[in-house]
């Protein structure tokens, strides 16, 4: 093959049982993960999109006709809609048909399985460029980054998009040579559109790498006549195959077809702005930070995933210097395709233009090339200690050696569990050293899960809950799972006895509505991570008119 090793049968046995095991482990943690905002959203989205699949079973011709679909597949629409069918399929089987999960959790387990899915193709990638070493440690610490592990129990489209980036790219890098791993390209790529907006910047970054393999190769030609071109089989293929699957995935789009993609690109260019906290500052406004998703970076992935990194990007470069170039396409190119694959969904985030996105998830598709760089330095390491053994130690030195730079990563991940978005490296004091600094704790109101046991044992029954930012559809499933009383109703500031109160930078105002409304600024419950409050509950004292004296104005 001209790369580190051959790839066998046993290597997907060994890639399967390490996505298997991540995949179990997502599921046995998911009830303790509470409802994003989005995934509300895309409940309510999935169970709509169902309603047209049971039309179309029974009368297709009704189906297909422009109203139905309208009323069907309009909700969300500024996404596409293939996560969100698989969500709905997922559920109607594994949940309404055979039983077998709870309903959130069969919404939620296609992204669980691309999780999976994005654990074994990195382990994929780095055995057969890098080694098998380098594979298994890619895989692992990709799995073990706190804020992945998080994103990967959600039903959304964040980890799904990243496990399709990682897919498109290996297909693309095989395509090189082979014209069959090109029209694999041109369908995974295909699917990647059908995921999430991401997908459209990949030609960017397959395209620059390729018309540098060109470049180089044309170089190298002079040198050696006869080594075999780059083949362009990925952008022909991904031409012709793209489109078609896009726009037959998504019925949204069979009607008014260009005004419904100018509004669906429209949505994003023009995309709200997220608030974020930095360093104490609320961003609400371009231009981003230029350091934000970078700094973001190194203080959510764990610091030993980082470092060997960098090491491994300084290895690979002198392997680069000292060894002679491979003749192969797909060698030609590896090294600059981990590089910019790593670096170009943070550097798109830090352009001015960009909207605000504070969350690391937008550029996690940088992330299992992190971890492939990694695999690099592990694998280098796990080597150097082997060589100083006999034969017979050599395995158990390489797999101590990554066991002990997974400690730390796997000690934060299961640290973070369920507060994953509040988790910071210990180099920078963890959650209490980034709330000190001033950097966002959380968003999406998921951390409602944390105090949904103190609301069912204080609330009375049919008491009202001003939810705060918990979307009604992410409340509704926490009762559909029992995890909150059904009878507890969902109420405004001005009506409910008890408030929630996320706590993010931009919400101070929320607080302070609160403590006018109610009469307090006490609460009387406050849920915290690591020390640093996540959650604070208010609870209207009996008879209070809701206005607080003026020495406690805040």
């Amino acid at each position: 093959m001209g790369r580190g090793q051959q790839f066998r049968s046993m290597d997907h046995l060994i890639g399967l049982a390490i996505a298997l095991v991540y995949l179990a482990v997502l599921l046995g943690t998911a009830r303790d993960v509470g409802f994003a905002r989005d995934e509300g959203f895309y409940f309510t989205a999935a169970r709509s999109y169902q309603r047209w699949f049971d039309i179309l079973l029974e009368d297709p011709q009704q189906a297909i006709k422009e109203n139905t679909i309208k009323r069907n597949w309009r909700y969300n629409s500024e996404h596409p809609a293939l996560m969100k069918v698989l969500f709905g399929f997922s559920n109607r089987v594994l949940h309404q048909r055979l039983d077998l999960l709870s309903p959130a959790t069969s919404f939620r387990f296609p992204g669980m399985v691309a999780g999976a899915l994005a654990v074994y193709l990195i382990f994929l990638f780095g055995s057969v460029a890098l080694g098998r070493v380098a594979g298994v440690f890619g895989a692992l610490a990709f799995a073990l980054m706190p804020r992945v592990f998080y994103h990967a129990h959600l039903a959304c489209f964040d980890v799904p998009i990243t496990a399709m980036w990682l897919l498109v790219t290996y297909l693309y890098w095989r395509s090189l040579s082979s014209w069959k791993y090109g029209i694999a390209t041109g369908i995974a790529y295909g699917i990647a559109l059908c995921v999430k907006l991401n997908a459209f910047f990949l030609p960017l970054v397959l395209g620059g790498h390729y018309i540098a393999v060109w470049i180089h190769w044309r170089y190298r030609r002079q040198q050696t006549p006869g080594i075999p071109a780059p083949k362009p089989h990925a952008f022909l293929f991904g031409a012709v195959l793209a489109p078609p699957i896009f726009l037959c995935h998504w019925p949204w789009l069979w009607y008014d077809t260009v005004h419904r993609i100018q509004g669906y690109l429209g949505f994003h260019s023009d995309h709200v702005h997220y608030n974020t906290a930095w360093f104490g500052e609320n961003i609400i406004q371009a231009p981003t930070p230029v350091l934000l998703p970078l700094v973001m970076t190194a203080f959510t992935i764990p610091t030993v995933i980082i470092a060997l990194a960098l090491a491994g990007s300084v290895l690979r470069i002198r392997h680069r210097q000292r060894t002679p170039r491979e003749d192969h396409p797909s060698e030609q190119g590896l090294d600059l395709l981990l590089f910019i694959s790593a670096v170009f969904p943070i550097a798109l985030i830090s352009l001015p233009t960009v909207p605000v996105f504070g969350g690391t998830k937008h550029w996690m598709p940088a992330f299992p090339f992190i971890a492939l760089l990694a695999g690099v330095a592990a694998a280098r390491l796990a080597d150097r200690v082997a060589a100083l053994l006999h034969s017979q130690g050599r395995v158990l030195a390489k797999v101590a050696v990554m066991g002990v730079l997974l400690v730390p990563p796997l000690h934060q991940t299961i640290a973070s569990h369920p507060f994953g978005l509040a988790s910071y490296v210990p180099l920078i004091g963890g959650a209490p050293g980034a709330a000190t600094l001033g950097m966002t704790r959380q968003f999406w109101g998921y951390t409602t899960a944390g105090v949904a046991p103190w609301l069912n044992a204080r609330v009375p029954k049919g008491g009202q809950v001003e939810f705060h930012d918990t979307a009604r559809p992410s409340i509704r499933m926490f009762q559909q799972e029992q995890l909150l009383r059904p009878d507890i109703r969902i109420g405004t500031l001005k009506q409910a006895s008890f408030a929630l109160m996320h706590h993010e930078l931009h919400m101070i105002r929320n607080e302070a509505w609160i403590w006018n409304a109610f009469g307090t600024f006490i609460p009387s419950h406050v849920l915290t991570y690591q020390g640093v409050p996540i959650v604070s509950i208010y609870e209207r004292p009996p008879g209070s008119n809701g206005k607080l004296g003026s020495e406690a104005t805040p």
